[in-house]
């Protein structure tokens, strides 16, 4: 009986969300002493359905270049913005302008930059794909409210920032204004719209100009950003935002952004622009105008701002602020104080709730506030808790406490470290580089917090480890939700809000802490606390109301029942959490449910397609997440756990291959999924016949099992009990035992004499002796697993028929033929609980009610019995399997017993194939091979005394056991003379 391994999916931590549209494109204006209208746009031709490997969802803006599309990446599952050109646009200028902002925009890795992802040509329409940015313009938010002033500074500085990154690039933005700016629902600022963006060059600019003095050369390859896209006399940008060089026609440098720059700023801080000229000569005088003013009527922002804003609204550009950087250093510098960045990082969100920085001399600098991390597991893993976990693991008295307590010290050590510097990281990317929003690092701080939480309980679990939990000790600490999942932006900011209630939100917040509790105190073993604990839970998460988080406990709830052994409590259960997730869009949840529908309906209960139904559930709801490897490895190796049960094992070993593949590449070649799914691989290995790859694939996953939890772990027992099946079918009967035997040990160093889990190294130990005729040693090892079965689990627990129908084998074998009939008959009333169908575990004890039929002549009986062997044999294990092959020789001795030789021949030939195939015991050979005489015998064939002579020799072969089998072919030839 193999032995199977089934990787826990993680908690779902960060579910997505649907973002929002993109800005609108440049409009371009023409030079000329007043601007005139535009003209009307062309009609616009119907967006296509699809671009490429694109699938349009719908159009979200338009411009004067052309539209900008909501869309679906195929290929790599994620929603994106498309911005496609109008076919009027189609010339070398439209696609040099459109090429220019790709090769702009995708230069600029920056968090206060729209990332552009492609572009191309299609249908002689040039497109750029673009992110897809849940939010608003800045025009749009700026008129949406008035907004307090230090709100409007947070967020133009962060736009600010996406400038001096550009330039740092060697790129000039050159239309910079509101309505190219985005307010993202992340609380992070995007500058976007590069169309009209140049590298930045000495040979652009004026041999003396105050342009050439301010900007150092920036080399660049020769390509479509260095050339010029402006015909002599064209107006580029927008004239409210454009500089007075940009009116007189003349080489634009970093100095251009600066104003246009501080003309938003200055609009949204005083509601109203500074400039409404459309001439050179027009905005020269307002800027002289400007200078000399007065502050507006109630302006709220400070008289510094306006100053700073004044200097960067200079006419010419030697007396703006050298560079970007310049002006937002001085517009975050707080006045009499060492330039402390107290505005840097604060991003809407933030200030929104309450959460910007203040001028408050008492509030502690940004660098002090992330150095605190180390201090935030004091009590909880320091050396005090080291000692007691220590310890408690060495008063087990197992001989290998030492080997486990430093596997986990180790493990436990590695995990907080990464922990305090992604905490760290976390505060310093928000608070002092400010390449962070605030809203993320809440997400972020909310996720460490419940690792944090999850440490917190598996160190209180091993500081009061027993026996039983030693062997989980080492897996529960590889079992702690993965750090990763909290450095994941895209995921963190998908996650479904919490409650508008602050209470609510609180009590929420509670319970996912418990619900972390529940997950660890079940990777430990502690499987009666973990469900009390999620009962209550579960009752408190109805009562909120609030139902991702009542979806999120169902599922728990659920997984627990499972492991009780309540298959039809714990179907229920996820189908509740698989509906209650989706009615709210828990995607994360609904897929997690979905998968474990799979293998309850596959695995547990036999219900092939339900089972294959739920995983087209799970896949669409895969495909809508994104990329989740453990999610798609929990998937492939579901489906090859159901793809095996149900006999198909070509496509099982596909399905695990994959998982495989997947755990490799997101874990390394030595992990604990790994080590799973290549043991899961080794079974259909076993079950397809190709001995050689299963004990490959079966050592190397013993091989990582040793190396992550130690030599004497339950994982490397199951592993052994596995490779013993291998040396099984090779037909080394001695070389399975000693397997067997050292996994015996295992087990009972690890959960103790009179465990259920003993059962399986125990039967296959009974079979083993069986096959070798050691009689007594079979007996007394089924005997010993039925006693340690009904004790643990009862005497009608399902798999209480293993150990008899070991017995049942046995009786026959010793032709006690009452015993036989009565044990078998008991197994297979058990295995009829499950509903009827066919198990493997039922194989054996019908063949042995056919041996009993046999015996006692009833022809019909027999026949009756080792069909249905046959029928569950193919329908588990294929038609090419050894069971099958028992069945055969069985169905042929029936047909003999009839005197119906042409029924048996060809059973007979069929059962010689498949054990001829591979390595198989020579007894079972030489039995088959008489069977075939006696029939060829019946049917006057003169090869019979041939096939008795070789079936002669197999019995000697296999030695002194089957003297009697041996001594009964002599007398059968004897008899022929």
């Amino acid at each position: 009986m193999p032995q199977a391994s089934d990787p826990e999916s993680a908690p779902a931590d960060a579910l997505p969300r649907q973002p929002a549209p993109a800005a609108p494109p440049v409009v371009q204006a023409r030079p000329g002493r007043t601007r005139s209208l535009p003209q009307l746009p062309e009609p616009e031709p119907a967006a296509p359905t699809r671009i490429r490997h694109f699938t349009v969802l719908r159009q979200i803006g338009q411009g004067g270049m052309g539209v900008v599309l909501s869309a679906f990446d195929d290929e790599l599952d994620r929603k994106v913005a498309i911005k496609l050109m109008r076919p009027s646009h189609g010339d070398s200028l439209g696609r040099a302008r459109l090429q220019r902002e790709a090769q702009a925009m995708a230069k600029l890795a920056h968090p206060n930059i729209a990332r552009v992802y492609e572009v191309g040509e299609f249908e002689g329409r040039v497109y750029i794909v673009m992110e897809f940015i849940q939010g608003e313009t800045l025009r749009a938010w700026l008129r949406r409210d008035r907004h307090p002033w230090r709100d409007v500074l947070a967020v133009l500085l962060q736009a600010g920032r996406g400038l001096a990154a550009a330039h740092a690039a060697g790129l000039v933005h050159r239309d910079f204004k509101p309505d190219n700016v985005m307010v993202a629902e992340d609380g992070f600022v995007r500058v976007l719209d590069f169309g009209l963006a140049r590298n930045v060059d000495v040979g652009d600019l004026a041999p003396n100009s105050a342009e050439h003095r301010l900007v150092c050369p920036v080399a660049h390859s020769a390509g479509s950003l260095s050339e010029p896209l402006t015909e002599a006399g064209m107006l580029v940008g927008t004239p409210p935002y454009m500089s007075p060089e940009q009116f007189a026609l003349q080489p634009i440098g970093v100095d251009s952004d600066q104003f246009s720059f501080c003309v938003a700023l200055y609009e949204g801080l005083y509601g109203a622009r500074p400039f409404k000229a459309r001439t050179a000569d027009e905005l020269l005088a307002q800027i002289d105008a400007l200078q000399k003013s007065e502050p507006p009527r109630g302006a709220r922002a400070p008289p510094r701002l306006r100053r700073i804003l004044l200097r960067g609204l200079s006419a010419r550009p030697e007396d703006r602020w050298p560079s970007m950087q310049a002006l937002l250093d001085e517009l975050v510098r707080e006045p009499g104080k060492r330039a402390r960045q107290w505005f840097a990082g604060v991003g809407l969100a933030a200030l929104a709730a309450g959460l910007g920085y203040g001028l408050t001399p008492r509030a502690p600098a940004p660098i002090e506030l992330c150095k605190d991390a180390p201090g935030k597991f004091a009590g909880i893993w320091d050396d005090a808790r080291k000692a007691e976990v220590r310890q408690a693991l060495r008063a087990t008295g197992a001989a290998h406490a030492d080997d486990i307590a430093a596997r986990v010290e180790s493990r436990l050590d590695a995990y907080v470290a990464a922990w305090i510097a992604m905490h760290t990281e976390a505060c310093e990317a928000t608070h002092l580089r400010g390449e962070q929003s605030p809203l993320l690092l809440d997400r972020r701080m909310d996720c460490l917090g419940l690792r944090r939480t999850e440490v917190d309980v598996l160190v209180q679990g091993l500081a009061a480890a027993d026996a039983a939990m030693l062997d989980r000790a080492v897996q529960a600490t590889m079992g702690l939700g993965r750090l990763d999942r909290c450095a994941d932006a895209e995921a963190l900011m998908a996650t479904l809000p919490p409650p508008d209630d602050p209470a609510q939100a609180a009590r929420v917040a509670d319970v996912r802490a418990t619900l972390a509790r529940v997950r660890v105190r079940g990777n430990l073993g502690q499987y009666e606390a973990s469900r009390a604990l999620g009962d209550e839970i579960l009752q408190e998460a109805a009562a909120l109301g609030y139902r991702p988080l009542h979806a999120e406990v169902l599922a728990r709830h659920a997984q627990l029942l499972e492991y009780a052994g309540d298959v039809a409590g714990a179907e229920q259960a996820m189908l509740d959490a698989y509906f209650m997730a989706g009615a709210v869009k828990h995607d994360e949840v609904q897929a997690d449910a979905a998968l474990a529908l799979v293998f309850i309906h596959g695995v547990e209960q036999g219900r092939y397609d339900d089972a294959m139904l739920w995983d087209r559930h799970a896949q669409m709801l895969l495909e809508r997440i994104g990329p989740r490897p453990l999610l798609q490895i929990t998937r492939h190796t579901a489906l090859g756990g159901v793809l095996e049960r149900w006999g198909k094992y070509a496509e099982a070993g596909e399905h695990l291959e994959r998982a495989l593949a997947i755990a490799e590449a997101d874990e390394g070649r030595v992990s604990l999924n790994v080590a799973t799914v290549a043991h899961n691989l080794g079974g259909v290995r076993l079950a397809q016949g190709d001995l050689a790859g299963a004990e490959q694939i079966y050592r190397r996953s013993l091989d990582i099992y040793v190396e992550l939890l130690g030599p004497e772990n339950l994982g490397v027992a199951d592993t052994l009990n596995n490779l013993a099946m291998t040396a099984q079918a090779r037909a080394d009967l001695a070389g399975a035992r000693d397997q067997l035997l050292r996994a015996l040990a295992i087990y009972e160093g690890s959960i103790g004499r009179e465990h259920p889990r003993l059962a399986i190294p125990l039967c296959n130990l009974g079979n083993i002796a069986s096959a070798q005729r050691e009689f007594a040693a079979a007996l007394a090892y089924h005997q010993r697993a039925l006693a340690i079965t009904e004790k643990a689990l009862g005497p009608d627990h399902l798999e209480v028929a293993e150990p008899l129908a070991g017995l049942a084998e046995l009786a026959a074998l010793q032709r006690r033929w009452d015993d036989a009939e009565s044990l078998a008959s008991r197994a297979l009333a058990l295995h009829a609980r499950t509903q009827g169908s066919a198990q493997p575990g039922q194989i054996l004890p019908l063949c042995a009610l056919g041996e009993v039929a046999l015996a006692r002549r009833e022809f019909a009986g027999a026949r009756a019995e080792f069909q249905r062997a046959l029928e569950v044999a193919e329908a588990t294990y294929g038609p090419q399997d050894v069971a099958a092959a028992t069945a055969l020789g069985g169905l042929a001795r029936a047909a003999l017993g009839e005197s119906k030789p042409h029924e048996a021949l060809p059973l007979l030939h069929r059962a010689l194939a498949i054990r001829e195939r591979g390595p198989s015991p020579v007894h079972e050979l030489a039995a088959l091979r008489f069977t075939l005489a006696r029939a060829q015998q019946q049917s006057r064939d003169p090869a019979a005394e041939a096939t008795a002579r070789r079936a002669l020799a197999d019995y000697t072969a296999a030695g002194d056991r089957f003297a009697s089998e041996r001594a009964e072919v002599e007398s059968w030839l004897s008899a022929r003379k």
